[in-house]
């Protein structure tokens, strides 16, 4: 007996001092090691700024920054779908889709094609959008709200920013790598027309109800313009010219526009363009906003998020008054809120 415990004291000496090599884990047993349960907090109550390597949580209610999610780096775009959070990442080794559920571990999953561009909810579906092109176009996926793959909608273009109207028709702000374009098309029922004609530089856009109709208001970068669009039709009613360069995306609210402008020399400020919807001209300008990239418009708040400076300003847009200045993540530029 003596003998036996002398035997299993060495053999322990051994294991702890290296002599000996531990099991190697198995990949499920390296997952579960490295998962950690996320507190995601409530998304209805919450304005969630995208950073490098996190997600910052802006309340509402007290326009604070409540907490951080910590996420892997390389993440293009972020939604919400049924107080999930969704997000796209891509590096030089995986294309994965991803959902952050309270209280549980990041799930992820491979995406059937390179380069993910953009995610787009409607009807309980998540949609993705890429910016490679394969021979004969580009893809927007389809999944479902646990992240199965539903189908693949064929773009002969690079479908990079898109928008899903309420008949299900798809408005396009393509890349034609060919003629070096990007312009507006529609997906419906299985074909793809253009909207525009090519000599258009668009950059962003969104779809806003205006008098009944419903009306494009998208950004010309290449001349610093937002055009009023006819969607069915294509026709532009008007073209309306920004003072600022550099013009982002485009938030709606109360028939009016709101344009970020990201400048970058002293002929063009850091701005954002109010442009009234009813009367389609420039109404004013909020200034002194530091690089803002990103705009969303909720509670009767602008939420901009300033890229250079890692942080997001939070404005009253009726006084054009900044309320607060909140430090984020470093490099914030997409906000989703529900």
């Amino acid at each position: 007996m003596r003998s036996k415990l002398i035997v299993i004291a060495i053999l322990a000496t051994l294991i702890f001092s290296g002599c000996i090599d531990h099991p190697s884990p198995t990949l499920s047993e390296e997952k579960e090691v490295d998962s950690v349960n996320v507190k995601l907090y409530n998304t209805a109550n919450h304005i969630f700024a995208l950073c490098d390597g996190k997600i910052s949580v802006i309340s509402r209610t007290n326009n604070k920054v409540v907490g951080n999610i910590q996420t892997p780096r390389l993440i293009g775009d972020l939604e919400l779908i049924d107080g999930c959070l969704i997000f796209v990442r891509s590096s030089k080794t995986e294309c994965q889709i991803g959902l952050i559920k309270d209280n549980l571990p990041i799930q992820m999953k491979e995406l059937p094609h390179a380069g993910p561009y953009q995610i787009e909810i409607f009807n309980n579906r998540i949609y993705i959008s890429y910016s490679v092109m394969g021979p004969n176009g580009s893809f927007i996926s389809v999944f479902d709200k646990e992240l199965n793959f539903i189908e693949d909608i064929e773009i002969p273009f690079i479908a990079n920013h898109f928008c899903i109207r309420k008949s299900g028709s798809i408005i396009v702000n393509y890349l034609d790598p060919k003629k070096a374009v990007r312009s507006l098309g529609v997906w419906e029922n299985g074909d793809f027309r253009k909207l525009l004609s090519d000599k258009y530089k668009i950059t962003n856009f969104v779809i806003s109800p205006n008098n009944g109709n419903e009306i494009l208001a998208v950004v010309n970068q290449h001349r610093a313009q937002l055009l009023i669009i006819d969607v069915t039709s294509g026709e532009i009613k008007k073209e309306i010219n920004l003072n600022s360069k550099y013009p982002g995306n485009v938030t709606v609210n109360n028939n009016k526009a709101y344009i970020p402008h990201f400048g970058s020399d002293s002929h063009s400020p850091d701005t954002i363009s109010i442009v009234d919807l009813n009367s389609y001209e420039l109404k004013s300008e909020i200034k002194h906003i530091s690089t803002p990239s990103y705009l969303i418009h909720k509670d009767s708040r602008l939420y901009a998020s300033n890229h250079s400076r890692g942080t997001v300003t939070v404005i009253n847009p009726a006084t054009h008054k900044v309320i607060k200045i909140l430090k984020t993540g470093e490099r914030p530029w997409r906000l989703a809120s529900k």
